[in-house]
Formats: C-alpha cells, sequence, structure tokens
C-alpha cells in the first residue's frame, strides 16, 4: 500500500492505467492527509509478540484453506476387465 502513494511509484501507474476503477475506489478511502512511517516492524517486537503474530497468520491460512477445500464423496466401484483373446495371448509369449 505504501508504494501506491510514493511521488514515483510505479504500481500507481500501473494501476491508474490497467484498473482505474479500482485506483479510483482506493484513493477515495485513504484520506488526503495519511502520513505512512515505517517503523522496525518484526526486528522490534519482543519474542511473545512474534509468536502471537505467527499463530495468527497459522489460523488464518488454515481458515483460507479450508474453505477453499472441496470434499468429494465417493463410494470405489469394482469394474470387470474384459478378458483377453486366446490368440493374442499366444503372440505376446512368442514374442
Amino acid at each position: 500500500m505504501r508504494r501506491l502513494f510514493d511521488d514515483s511509484s510505479i504500481a500507481r501507474s500501473k494501476l491508474m492505467r490497467n484498473q482505474p476503477q479500482v485506483f479510483k475506489l482506493l484513493v477515495l478511502l485513504v484520506p488526503r492527509e495519511m502520513k505512512l512511517e515505517h517503523s522496525a516492524g518484526v526486528k522490534a517486537m519482543t519474542h511473545e509478540q512474534l509468536e502471537v503474530a505467527i499463530e495468527a497468520f497459522r489460523r488464518c491460512s488454515r481458515r483460507e484453506l479450508v474453505s477453499k477445500a472441496k470434499v468429494i464423496e465417493a463410494a470405489p466401484e469394482s469394474v470387470a476387465l474384459p478378458a483377453a483373446a486366446r490368440g493374442h495371448q499366444a503372440q505376446g509369449a512368442k514374442e
């Protein structure tokens, strides 16, 4: 998101060109005087904070996987294969 609002953003120009409706929506959602600041991110987190963040990520990814999973209910069927012709078997044995 931060890259979209930099002055020399390539991502913003691509979005404006390829999906102008989406760009207009994003512009409406972001306040005019919004300031984006960099933070230390993961480096500044304590061990407990990291564990909580990782667990939250795992829960989210599991939920997404479960929502995309498809259940197939089927019972196996036995299929009878046709018997091979004797002449064909005899040729295969000679070769």
